[in-house]
């Protein structure tokens, strides 16, 4: 079985949320108005970022995600007040901010660092919700595209950085579901056989190279070629529901209820792990806890 790595969260002091850089060197957690990047295997703290402080103990401007661009020296955080930020995470330099005007609740970036998304939910008036999808040039800070009527939850774009899957929960007759889509990065238009498969599934994911890409039926992980359709693999995770699922180099987690199965996907030996404070790192991907 590989060992995939663990980061036990609780030596970090803001261990509520952590996405892990490119390399796997640093963490970058936030709380509040500040991101915090330390050293992975150290717990030490490296720099922090922050931008347009506020006063007072809670203060508008609440960092709610954190990205890093996997092939360029790229991080990105959101904040409440709708600005999307644009950093140098080796000099802490901002590189560009671009104001959406609206309460977002989480935000990506493309691996290529030309494309940010932000997903906005805003339950000020109950009578007129706000939810949309909207993506943005990063070099220009020009809106490329919006998605209406979508609460997003989570983003992952494919490391082509040409399709986006989107997760987030759909209310339909009162009721609560989970609804992935799967996209074009360019243009916010559904790619219609994917788009159809992931709306039907509980946990999404792509790999690395964006080629294949894996979603649930009932317990069973499907491993499935983006570019023909054909189905790699049949996983039985004995996990029932899944809520997640993440890729490493030669494995692949899902997650339901406080249970990690951690798949190596060249002989389909399952380990399953329960999960708490510490929260597994499939090698190579950027996946902290859920």
């Amino acid at each position: 079985m590989v060992n995939l790595g663990f980061v036990d969260t609780g030596n970090f002091p803001q261990q509520f949320n952590g996405v892990y850089s490119p390399d796997g060197k640093l963490v970058a957690t936030w709380q509040n108005q500040t991101v915090t990047l330390w050293g992975a295997s150290s717990a030490v703290k490296v720099r922090t970022l922050e931008y347009d402080l506020l006063p007072g103990p809670y203060p508008g401007n609440f960092v709610v995600g954190v990205a890093y661009a996997a092939q360029r020296s790229r991080l990105l955080h959101c904040d409440y007040k709708g600005r999307a930020v644009l950093w140098d995470p080796d000099s802490a330099a901002v590189i560009r901010v671009i104001d959406t005007g609206e309460k977002l609740r989480t935000c990506a970036i493309s691996p290529d660092g030309e494309i940010v998304v932000v997903g906005v939910y805003d339950l000020t008036d109950s009578k007129n919700l706000q939810a949309r999808v909207r993506a943005f040039s990063a070099a220009s800070g020009q809106e490329l595209w919006r998605r209406e009527k979508s609460r997003v939850d989570r983003f992952t774009f494919s490391a082509d950085s040409k399709s986006l899957l989107t997760t987030g929960s759909a209310f339909p007759d009162g009721g609560t579901r989970i609804e992935s889509h799967f996209l074009s990065s360019d243009t916010g238009l559904p790619v219609p056989a994917l788009d159809e498969k992931a709306r039907g599934s509980q946990a999404v994911a792509l790999d690395r190279m964006g080629q294949n890409w894996a979603y649930n039926a009932g317990n069973d992980l499907i491993i499935e070629s983006l570019k023909t359709g054909q189905v790699i693999s049949r996983l039985d995770t004995k996990l029932e529901p899944l809520d997640h699922v993440c890729w490493g180099d030669k494995t692949i987690g899902a997650s339901g209820p406080g249970i990690w199965s951690v798949i190596d996907l060249r002989d389909g030996h399952s380990d399953q792990r329960r999960i708490s404070v510490v929260a597994p790192r499939t090698a190579g991907m950027g996946c902290v806890g859920r």
